[in-house]
């Protein structure tokens, strides 16, 4: 506390400020060492800002301040506390959610603000996405897009494996599934006439080319991937392989 230069005086004008009747000195230290004095306080909570030591604290670690604080409730965001220090972490600002505003759903909540800032979604990448053919129904699925990795190039090479004008929600489920353009593109040279659908189900299933093999050193002729689905769930070649063993 020496150190820091905490005074008999500056205690008692911090627990007059803070509302609190005796402050510990670790929160003294806190406050102190993060410049924290009567003026901040009363400047946040005319902002707006009811907030309690530890969240002033980490306001005043993130700059959070009552000019941001106003230009966000400006902007419509009335935010508490917590929620407005994630937004400053993020560095989310009136702008970016005034663009984020003009791609047609709507005005963004703070939580979809703060989860697309948080996945890079910015209004290049959306309009990037729908200049490809990717167009998105909801902040939710831009969201989902940058998760999960759904790409021009994942578009395109799907395309090249025989597998165009895929719905944008099947995308997001082709990459959950990890189907690649090198698998699609292995199934099709193998099944002509599969379809997404099917990518989703081999992939679910576990089934590649050592199970395809292993059906037909079994005796399995004229294989489907509807069959394969079916070998695999009625668990004969497994027990065909522990017989063998």
């Amino acid at each position: 506390m020496k150190v820091q230069d905490i005074t008999p005086e500056y205690a008692a004008e911090m627990a007059k400020a803070t509302g609190e009747s005796k402050l510990s000195a670790d929160k003294l230290i806190a406050m102190r060492v993060q410049d924290i004095n009567p003026q901040y306080i009363a400047a946040m909570r005319a902002a707006g800002y009811s907030a309690d030591i530890n969240q002033l604290i980490a306001a005043r670690v993130q700059d959070l301040t009552p000019d941001y604080i106003a230009k966000m409730r400006a902007a419509g965001y009335e935010a508490d506390a917590n929620k407005l220090i994630a937004m400053k972490v993020q560095d989310i600002t009136p702008e970016y959610a005034d663009q984020m505003s003009k791609l047609g759903f709507g005005k963004p909540s703070v939580e979809q603000l703060i989860a697309l800032k948080v996945q890079g979604v910015s209004p290049d990448y959306a309009a990037q996405l729908h200049a490809d053919g990717i167009d998105a129904a909801s902040f939710g699925d831009l969201i989902q897009y940058r998760i999960f990795n759904v790409s021009p190039d994942f578009v395109a090479g799907m395309k090249a494996a025989g597998f165009g004008n895929i719905p944008t929600k099947k995308l997001v489920t082709l990459r959950i599934q990890n189907v690649t353009p090198d698998f699609a593109k292995s199934v099709k040279a193998q099944f002509p006439d599969a379809t997404v659908e099917d990518l989703v189900q081999m992939r679910i299933f576990n089934i590649n080319g050592d199970f395809i093999a292993n059906a037909k050193r079994h005796g399995f002729d004229n294989l489907t991937i509807q069959k394969l689905v079916k070998l695999r769930i009625s668990g004969i070649l497994d027990d065909a392989d522990d017989s063998n063993k």
